[in-house]
Protein backbone atom coordinates (compact mmCIF):
# COMPACT_ATOMS: atom_id res chain seq x y z
CA UNK A 1 0.00 0.00 0.00
CA UNK A 2 2.86 2.37 0.83
CA UNK A 3 4.41 1.66 -2.58
CA UNK A 4 1.19 2.64 -4.33
CA UNK A 5 1.56 6.08 -2.76
CA UNK A 6 5.34 6.30 -3.08
CA UNK A 7 5.48 5.90 -6.87
CA UNK A 8 3.17 8.80 -7.85
CA UNK A 9 4.58 10.90 -4.99
CA UNK A 10 8.14 10.47 -6.24
CA UNK A 11 7.13 11.19 -9.81
CA UNK A 12 5.27 14.37 -8.94
CA UNK A 13 8.17 15.60 -6.82
CA UNK A 14 10.55 14.83 -9.70
CA UNK A 15 8.65 16.91 -12.25
CA UNK A 16 8.08 19.71 -9.74
CA UNK A 17 4.31 19.53 -9.76
CA UNK A 18 2.80 22.62 -8.11
CA UNK A 19 -1.03 22.77 -7.99
CA UNK A 20 -0.96 25.71 -5.60
CA UNK A 21 -1.57 23.75 -2.39
CA UNK A 22 0.58 21.58 -0.14
CA UNK A 23 -0.09 18.32 -2.00
CA UNK A 24 3.12 16.65 -0.75
CA UNK A 25 2.09 16.93 2.88
CA UNK A 26 -1.45 15.78 2.05
CA UNK A 27 -0.16 12.65 0.29
CA UNK A 28 2.10 11.79 3.21
CA UNK A 29 -0.81 12.11 5.64
CA UNK A 30 -3.08 9.94 3.47
CA UNK A 31 -0.28 7.42 3.04
CA UNK A 32 0.34 7.17 6.77
CA UNK A 33 -3.34 6.84 7.56
CA UNK A 34 -4.05 4.19 4.91
CA UNK A 35 -0.98 2.07 5.59
CA UNK A 36 -1.53 2.23 9.35
CA UNK A 37 -5.23 1.39 9.08
CA UNK A 38 -4.54 -1.62 6.86
CA UNK A 39 -1.77 -2.66 9.26
CA UNK A 40 -4.16 -2.59 12.21
CA UNK A 41 -6.62 -4.83 10.38
CA UNK A 42 -3.91 -7.33 9.38
CA UNK A 43 -2.17 -7.67 12.74
CA UNK A 44 -5.48 -7.77 14.63
CA UNK A 45 -6.74 -10.54 12.36
CA UNK A 46 -3.57 -12.58 12.84
CA UNK A 47 -3.51 -11.96 16.61
CA UNK A 48 -7.09 -13.26 16.89
CA UNK A 49 -6.16 -16.29 14.78
CA UNK A 50 -3.19 -17.09 17.07
CA UNK A 51 -5.17 -16.49 20.26
CA UNK A 52 -5.64 -20.20 21.08
CA UNK A 53 -2.47 -21.53 19.40
CA UNK A 54 -0.24 -21.46 22.48
CA UNK A 55 1.85 -18.50 21.24
CA UNK A 56 1.20 -15.71 23.79
CA UNK A 57 4.39 -13.74 23.07
CA UNK A 58 3.72 -13.80 19.35
CA UNK A 59 0.24 -12.41 20.05
CA UNK A 60 1.74 -9.73 22.31
CA UNK A 61 4.19 -8.70 19.57
CA UNK A 62 1.32 -8.34 17.11
CA UNK A 63 -0.69 -6.16 19.48
CA UNK A 64 2.36 -3.90 19.98
CA UNK A 65 2.58 -3.61 16.19
CA UNK A 66 -1.12 -2.68 16.12
CA UNK A 67 -0.44 -0.02 18.76
CA UNK A 68 2.33 1.45 16.60
CA UNK A 69 -0.04 1.55 13.62
CA UNK A 70 -2.70 3.17 15.78
CA UNK A 71 -0.29 5.97 16.63
CA UNK A 72 0.03 6.76 12.92
CA UNK A 73 -3.75 6.76 12.54
CA UNK A 74 -4.14 9.15 15.47
CA UNK A 75 -1.51 11.47 14.04
CA UNK A 76 -2.89 11.74 10.51
CA UNK A 77 -6.67 11.35 11.02
CA UNK A 78 -7.35 14.91 12.34
CA UNK A 79 -5.69 16.43 9.26
CA UNK A 80 -7.66 14.25 6.83
CA UNK A 81 -11.05 14.54 8.54
CA UNK A 82 -11.79 18.17 9.54
CA UNK A 83 -14.43 17.26 12.16
CA UNK A 84 -11.79 15.30 14.11
CA UNK A 85 -9.52 18.37 14.13
CA UNK A 86 -12.24 20.31 15.94
CA UNK A 87 -12.55 17.47 18.48
CA UNK A 88 -8.79 17.49 19.08
CA UNK A 89 -8.73 21.24 19.62
CA UNK A 90 -11.68 21.13 22.00
CA UNK A 91 -10.29 18.23 24.05
CA UNK A 92 -7.75 19.32 26.64
CA UNK A 93 -4.41 17.57 26.31
CA UNK A 94 -5.49 15.31 23.42
CA UNK A 95 -3.08 16.91 21.03
CA UNK A 96 -0.22 16.34 23.47
CA UNK A 97 -1.18 12.68 23.80
CA UNK A 98 -1.17 12.27 20.02
CA UNK A 99 2.24 13.89 19.78
CA UNK A 100 3.70 11.66 22.50
CA UNK A 101 2.23 8.46 21.02
CA UNK A 102 3.37 9.33 17.53
CA UNK A 103 6.86 10.23 18.71
CA UNK A 104 7.22 6.83 20.38
CA UNK A 105 5.64 4.74 17.60
CA UNK A 106 9.05 3.73 16.27
CA UNK A 107 10.02 2.36 19.70
CA UNK A 108 6.74 0.44 19.89
CA UNK A 109 7.50 -1.18 16.54
CA UNK A 110 11.02 -1.97 17.75
CA UNK A 111 9.59 -3.63 20.88
CA UNK A 112 7.29 -5.74 18.67
CA UNK A 113 10.24 -6.90 16.58
CA UNK A 114 12.34 -7.59 19.71
CA UNK A 115 9.65 -9.83 21.19
CA UNK A 116 9.37 -11.74 17.92
CA UNK A 117 13.11 -12.27 17.61
CA UNK A 118 13.72 -13.13 21.27
CA UNK A 119 11.02 -15.82 21.23
CA UNK A 120 12.07 -17.25 17.85
CA UNK A 121 14.70 -19.63 19.28
CA UNK A 122 12.21 -21.16 21.70
CA UNK A 123 9.67 -21.46 18.88
CA UNK A 124 12.22 -23.30 16.72
CA UNK A 125 12.86 -25.74 19.58
CA UNK A 126 9.15 -26.39 20.00
CA UNK A 127 8.68 -26.95 16.26
CA UNK A 128 11.68 -29.28 16.19
CA UNK A 129 10.17 -31.41 18.97
CA UNK A 130 6.84 -31.45 17.12
CA UNK A 131 8.62 -32.54 13.93
CA UNK A 132 10.35 -35.41 15.76
CA UNK A 133 7.04 -36.45 17.29
CA UNK A 134 5.28 -36.25 13.91
CA UNK A 135 8.00 -38.42 12.33
CA UNK A 136 7.58 -41.00 15.09
CA UNK A 137 3.81 -41.04 14.58
CA UNK A 138 4.29 -41.47 10.83
CA UNK A 139 6.60 -44.46 11.41
CA UNK A 140 4.00 -46.02 13.69
CA UNK A 141 1.29 -45.48 11.09
CA UNK A 142 3.45 -47.06 8.39
CA UNK A 143 4.03 -50.05 10.67
CA UNK A 144 0.28 -50.31 11.29
CA UNK A 145 -0.25 -50.21 7.53
CA UNK A 146 2.11 -53.16 6.99
CA UNK A 147 0.47 -55.11 9.81
CA UNK A 148 -2.98 -54.52 8.32
CA UNK A 149 -1.81 -55.67 4.89
CA UNK A 150 -0.38 -58.83 6.49
CA UNK A 151 -3.82 -59.57 7.94
CA UNK A 152 -5.27 -59.39 4.43
CA UNK A 153 -3.13 -62.17 2.96
CA UNK A 154 -5.19 -64.71 1.06
CA UNK A 155 -5.11 -68.49 1.54
CA UNK A 156 -4.05 -71.09 -1.04
CA UNK A 157 -6.99 -72.00 -3.24
CA UNK A 158 -7.64 -74.41 -6.12
CA UNK A 159 -7.40 -73.30 -9.74
CA UNK A 160 -11.19 -73.46 -10.09
CA UNK A 161 -11.45 -70.30 -7.97
CA UNK A 162 -10.35 -66.83 -9.07
CA UNK A 163 -10.12 -63.97 -6.60
CA UNK A 164 -8.80 -60.43 -6.99
CA UNK A 165 -8.85 -57.74 -4.27
CA UNK A 166 -8.13 -54.03 -4.00
CA UNK A 167 -7.69 -52.42 -0.58
CA UNK A 168 -6.91 -48.71 -0.33
CA UNK A 169 -6.81 -46.75 2.93
CA UNK A 170 -7.76 -43.08 2.94
CA UNK A 171 -5.01 -42.39 5.51
CA UNK A 172 -2.42 -45.14 6.16
CA UNK A 173 -4.81 -47.64 7.79
CA UNK A 174 -8.37 -48.46 6.83
CA UNK A 175 -11.68 -49.14 8.51
CA UNK A 176 -12.47 -51.55 5.66
CA UNK A 177 -11.39 -55.15 5.88
CA UNK A 178 -11.99 -58.31 3.91
CA UNK A 179 -11.66 -61.95 4.85
CA UNK A 180 -11.24 -65.06 2.69
CA UNK A 181 -11.35 -68.65 3.98
CA UNK A 182 -10.98 -71.87 2.02
CA UNK A 183 -12.22 -75.07 3.70
CA UNK A 184 -10.54 -78.01 1.98
CA UNK A 185 -12.73 -80.58 3.76
CA UNK A 186 -16.06 -79.17 2.63
CA UNK A 187 -14.76 -77.53 -0.56
CA UNK A 188 -16.33 -74.27 0.57
CA UNK A 189 -14.99 -70.77 -0.01
CA UNK A 190 -16.00 -67.90 2.26
CA UNK A 191 -15.34 -64.29 1.30
CA UNK A 192 -16.67 -61.08 2.85
CA UNK A 193 -16.09 -57.33 3.15
CA UNK A 194 -16.64 -55.47 6.41
CA UNK A 195 -16.81 -51.69 6.85
CA UNK A 196 -16.78 -50.17 10.33
CA UNK A 197 -17.82 -46.61 11.09
CA UNK A 198 -15.13 -43.92 10.91
CA UNK A 199 -11.64 -43.57 9.48
CA UNK A 200 -8.07 -43.69 10.67
CA UNK A 201 -6.68 -45.44 13.76
CA UNK A 202 -9.93 -45.97 15.69
CA UNK A 203 -11.61 -47.49 12.63
CA UNK A 204 -8.54 -49.62 11.85
CA UNK A 205 -8.56 -51.06 15.38
CA UNK A 206 -12.19 -52.10 14.88
CA UNK A 207 -11.26 -53.59 11.49
CA UNK A 208 -8.48 -55.64 13.15
CA UNK A 209 -11.04 -56.91 15.67
CA UNK A 210 -13.41 -57.91 12.85
CA UNK A 211 -10.64 -59.85 11.14
CA UNK A 212 -9.76 -61.69 14.36
CA UNK A 213 -13.45 -62.55 14.90
CA UNK A 214 -13.67 -63.93 11.35
CA UNK A 215 -10.62 -66.13 11.87
CA UNK A 216 -12.13 -67.39 15.10
CA UNK A 217 -15.53 -68.18 13.56
CA UNK A 218 -14.17 -70.05 10.54
CA UNK A 219 -11.48 -71.96 12.42
CA UNK A 220 -13.79 -73.15 15.19
CA UNK A 221 -13.28 -76.90 15.60
CA UNK A 222 -16.90 -77.40 16.60
CA UNK A 223 -18.17 -76.37 13.17
CA UNK A 224 -15.53 -77.98 10.98
CA UNK A 225 -17.07 -80.50 8.66
CA UNK A 226 -20.56 -79.26 9.40
CA UNK A 227 -22.46 -79.57 6.11
CA UNK A 228 -25.52 -77.67 7.25
CA UNK A 229 -26.32 -74.31 5.70
CA UNK A 230 -22.91 -72.72 5.67
CA UNK A 231 -24.24 -69.14 5.64
CA UNK A 232 -25.09 -69.58 9.33
CA UNK A 233 -21.41 -68.79 9.95
CA UNK A 234 -21.94 -65.40 8.34
CA UNK A 235 -24.77 -64.83 10.80
CA UNK A 236 -22.52 -65.87 13.68
CA UNK A 237 -19.86 -63.48 12.45
CA UNK A 238 -22.35 -60.61 12.19
CA UNK A 239 -23.64 -61.30 15.72
CA UNK A 240 -20.12 -61.42 17.18
CA UNK A 241 -19.03 -58.19 15.46
CA UNK A 242 -22.22 -56.39 16.49
CA UNK A 243 -21.75 -57.47 20.09
CA UNK A 244 -18.11 -56.37 20.22
CA UNK A 245 -17.97 -53.06 18.34
CA UNK A 246 -21.59 -51.94 18.20
CA UNK A 247 -23.04 -52.50 21.67
CA UNK A 248 -20.04 -52.04 23.95
CA UNK A 249 -19.13 -48.48 22.92
CA UNK A 250 -20.48 -45.27 24.43
CA UNK A 251 -21.72 -44.13 21.01
CA UNK A 252 -24.08 -46.63 19.31
CA UNK A 253 -22.50 -48.14 16.20
CA UNK A 254 -23.67 -50.62 13.58
CA UNK A 255 -22.05 -53.35 11.53
CA UNK A 256 -21.91 -53.11 7.74
CA UNK A 257 -20.88 -56.19 5.78
CA UNK A 258 -21.60 -58.40 2.80
CA UNK A 259 -20.37 -61.95 2.42
CA UNK A 260 -20.83 -65.20 0.54
CA UNK A 261 -20.08 -68.86 1.05
CA UNK A 262 -19.59 -70.77 -2.18
CA UNK A 263 -20.00 -74.55 -2.39
CA UNK A 264 -17.69 -75.71 -5.16
CA UNK A 265 -19.40 -79.09 -5.52
CA UNK A 266 -22.82 -77.66 -6.35
CA UNK A 267 -21.77 -74.27 -7.76
CA UNK A 268 -24.18 -72.53 -5.38
CA UNK A 269 -23.38 -69.34 -3.49
CA UNK A 270 -25.20 -68.23 -0.35
CA UNK A 271 -24.96 -64.51 0.30
CA UNK A 272 -25.60 -62.51 3.46
CA UNK A 273 -25.77 -58.69 3.68
CA UNK A 274 -26.07 -56.24 6.60
CA UNK A 275 -26.36 -52.47 5.98
CA UNK A 276 -24.10 -52.70 2.94
CA UNK A 277 -24.03 -52.17 -0.82
CA UNK A 278 -25.75 -54.83 -2.90
CA UNK A 279 -23.29 -57.26 -4.48
CA UNK A 280 -23.02 -57.38 -8.27
CA UNK A 281 -23.31 -60.50 -10.43
CA UNK A 282 -21.58 -60.71 -13.82
CA UNK A 283 -22.73 -63.75 -15.77
CA UNK A 284 -21.71 -65.12 -19.18
CA UNK A 285 -24.59 -65.29 -21.63
CA UNK A 286 -23.14 -68.48 -23.12
CA UNK A 287 -21.80 -71.83 -21.88
CA UNK A 288 -18.05 -72.20 -21.89
CA UNK A 289 -16.82 -75.03 -24.05
CA UNK A 290 -20.18 -75.55 -25.78
CA UNK A 291 -21.22 -72.21 -27.27
CA UNK A 292 -19.08 -69.89 -29.27
CA UNK A 293 -19.24 -66.38 -27.77
CA UNK A 294 -21.75 -64.26 -29.65
CA UNK A 295 -20.21 -61.38 -31.56
CA UNK A 296 -23.35 -59.30 -31.08
CA UNK A 297 -22.69 -56.17 -28.99
CA UNK A 298 -23.48 -56.85 -25.33
CA UNK A 299 -24.43 -60.48 -25.84
CA UNK A 300 -21.45 -62.09 -24.10
CA UNK A 301 -21.81 -60.86 -20.50
CA UNK A 302 -24.39 -59.15 -18.32
CA UNK A 303 -23.77 -57.28 -15.03
CA UNK A 304 -26.71 -56.89 -12.66
CA UNK A 305 -27.40 -56.09 -9.03
CA UNK A 306 -28.15 -58.91 -6.61
CA UNK A 307 -30.90 -57.54 -4.37
CA UNK A 308 -29.94 -59.45 -1.22
CA UNK A 309 -32.38 -58.69 1.65
CA UNK A 310 -30.90 -57.16 4.79
CA UNK A 311 -29.91 -59.76 7.39
CA UNK A 312 -31.32 -62.61 5.31
CA UNK A 313 -29.76 -65.49 3.38
CA UNK A 314 -29.85 -65.38 -0.40
CA UNK A 315 -28.93 -68.36 -2.56
CA UNK A 316 -27.94 -68.32 -6.22
CA UNK A 317 -26.76 -70.95 -8.70
CA UNK A 318 -23.67 -69.67 -10.51
CA UNK A 319 -22.73 -70.38 -14.09
CA UNK A 320 -19.15 -71.36 -14.80
CA UNK A 321 -17.09 -68.24 -15.40
CA UNK A 322 -19.50 -66.00 -13.43
CA UNK A 323 -18.26 -63.19 -11.17
CA UNK A 324 -19.48 -61.79 -7.87
CA UNK A 325 -18.31 -58.24 -7.08
CA UNK A 326 -18.40 -56.73 -3.58
CA UNK A 327 -17.72 -53.01 -3.41
CA UNK A 328 -17.30 -50.68 -0.42
CA UNK A 329 -18.96 -47.27 -0.09
CA UNK A 330 -15.63 -45.60 -0.91
CA UNK A 331 -16.28 -46.77 -4.48
CA UNK A 332 -20.09 -46.86 -4.61
CA UNK A 333 -21.98 -44.72 -2.12
CA UNK A 334 -25.53 -44.33 -3.43
CA UNK A 335 -28.05 -46.16 -5.57
CA UNK A 336 -27.33 -43.66 -8.33
CA UNK A 337 -23.64 -44.63 -8.18
CA UNK A 338 -24.63 -48.31 -8.38
CA UNK A 339 -26.68 -47.76 -11.53
CA UNK A 340 -23.92 -45.73 -13.19
CA UNK A 341 -21.32 -48.33 -12.23
CA UNK A 342 -23.43 -51.19 -13.65
CA UNK A 343 -23.91 -49.23 -16.89
CA UNK A 344 -20.14 -48.68 -17.05
CA UNK A 345 -19.42 -52.40 -16.52
CA UNK A 346 -21.93 -53.40 -19.17
CA UNK A 347 -20.36 -51.00 -21.67
CA UNK A 348 -16.99 -52.62 -21.03
CA UNK A 349 -18.37 -56.18 -21.10
CA UNK A 350 -20.19 -55.50 -24.37
CA UNK A 351 -16.79 -55.23 -26.03
CA UNK A 352 -15.03 -57.88 -23.93
CA UNK A 353 -14.40 -61.37 -25.20
CA UNK A 354 -14.95 -64.64 -23.43
CA UNK A 355 -11.50 -64.54 -21.84
CA UNK A 356 -12.10 -61.72 -19.33
CA UNK A 357 -10.93 -62.69 -15.82
CA UNK A 358 -11.23 -61.23 -12.31
CA UNK A 359 -7.91 -59.33 -12.53
CA UNK A 360 -8.91 -57.60 -15.76
CA UNK A 361 -12.36 -56.84 -14.35
CA UNK A 362 -10.83 -55.35 -11.17
CA UNK A 363 -8.49 -53.17 -13.22
CA UNK A 364 -11.39 -51.93 -15.35
CA UNK A 365 -13.64 -51.30 -12.34
CA UNK A 366 -11.01 -49.05 -10.75
CA UNK A 367 -10.91 -46.96 -13.94
CA UNK A 368 -14.57 -45.99 -13.56
CA UNK A 369 -14.99 -42.28 -14.19
CA UNK A 370 -17.23 -42.01 -11.11
CA UNK A 371 -14.18 -42.36 -8.87
CA UNK A 372 -13.33 -38.66 -8.76
CA UNK A 373 -10.88 -36.92 -6.44
CA UNK A 374 -13.64 -36.13 -3.96
CA UNK A 375 -13.95 -39.87 -3.19
CA UNK A 376 -10.30 -40.27 -2.16
CA UNK A 377 -11.11 -39.19 1.39
CA UNK A 378 -12.78 -42.56 2.02
CA UNK A 379 -11.40 -46.09 2.31
CA UNK A 380 -11.85 -48.17 -0.85
CA UNK A 381 -12.21 -51.91 -1.02
CA UNK A 382 -13.12 -54.12 -3.97
CA UNK A 383 -13.33 -57.92 -3.94
CA UNK A 384 -14.03 -59.91 -7.11
CA UNK A 385 -14.72 -63.66 -7.08
CA UNK A 386 -14.88 -65.82 -10.22
CA UNK A 387 -16.12 -69.38 -10.38
CA UNK A 388 -13.92 -71.54 -12.58
CA UNK A 389 -11.92 -68.94 -14.56
CA UNK A 390 -10.35 -71.84 -16.51
CA UNK A 391 -13.68 -72.91 -17.96
CA UNK A 392 -12.93 -70.80 -20.99
CA UNK A 393 -11.15 -73.01 -23.49
CA UNK A 394 -9.36 -69.94 -24.90
CA UNK A 395 -7.25 -69.72 -21.72
CA UNK A 396 -4.85 -72.37 -23.02
CA UNK A 397 -4.06 -75.96 -22.09
CA UNK A 398 -0.59 -75.12 -20.81
CA UNK A 399 -2.04 -72.99 -17.99
CA UNK A 400 -4.37 -75.82 -16.99
CA UNK A 401 -1.53 -78.37 -16.78
CA UNK A 402 0.71 -76.11 -14.73
CA UNK A 403 -1.97 -74.65 -12.42
CA UNK A 404 -2.11 -76.45 -9.11
CA UNK A 405 -3.03 -74.93 -5.73
CA UNK A 406 -1.72 -71.39 -5.92
CA UNK A 407 -2.16 -68.03 -4.16
CA UNK A 408 -4.47 -65.57 -5.90
CA UNK A 409 -3.76 -61.97 -6.71
CA UNK A 410 -3.79 -59.42 -3.89
CA UNK A 411 -3.48 -55.72 -4.69
CA UNK A 412 -3.04 -53.19 -1.90
CA UNK A 413 -2.64 -49.45 -2.32
CA UNK A 414 -2.06 -46.68 0.18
Amino acid sequence: VGSLYAVPYAYLRHIGYDPGWNWAREMILHRDFTVAFVGILLVARKAIYLRDKGLPWRVAALWFAALGCFAQVLWSAPYIFPFLEDVVRSTRGFGNIISIVNANSAYVFALSAFINISTLENRVKVLTKEKVRADAIQRELELGQRVQQAFLELPMMPKEIGLSCHHEAAVYVSGDTYFVHWDENTKTLTFLINDVTGHGIQAALKAFACNIIARSVWSDESVKGDRRRSSLKLRRYDDAVSELICQDGEVPDFNAMVGAEFDMASGKARLYRVNYNFPILVEPQFTFGNDEPDSTLGANWRAKQLTVPNKAEFEIQLKEGAFILMVSDGLIETGHDQRNFLAYLNRFLAKAGAGVDCHELRHKALQWEGLGKERKSDDRTLLIFQWNPYANSHKGRKDRRQSKDRPVDLVTAS
